[in-house]
């Protein structure tokens, strides 16, 4: 997990949405919030990928890891099915 994306998240948005995915799903926002912590350290897993797949929900570890997650598996999909020259294309939004 890199710091500088860890300290560039809106944190008053993650309480809000922990809060209301702990309605959802009838766990604390604490225990949202420390695991989506966990999703996001071991699997690259965003707060929309989270939302999406209904981690709130579904704890079981080998079901979380069949997922494709914004972080961590779109850098490695995309270093091997892309050349750079295609990546950089593709990541040049503008």
């Amino acid at each position: 997990m890199k710091l500088s994306r860890f300290c560039g998240i809106r944190w008053k948005s993650v309480y809000a949405m922990s809060v209301e995915l702990g309605k959802r799903s009838g766990r604390s926002p604490l225990a949202i919030f420390l695991d989506f912590v966990d999703c996001y350290r071991k699997r690259g897993t965003s707060w929309l990928n989270y939302m999406l797949f209904g981690f709130h929900i579904t704890t079981d570890p080998a079901i979380r890891d069949s997922f494709v997650t914004e972080y961590k598996d779109n850098i490695y999909i995309n270093s091997i099915r892309n050349s750079q020259k295609a990546l950089d294309i593709l990541l040049d939004k503008g």
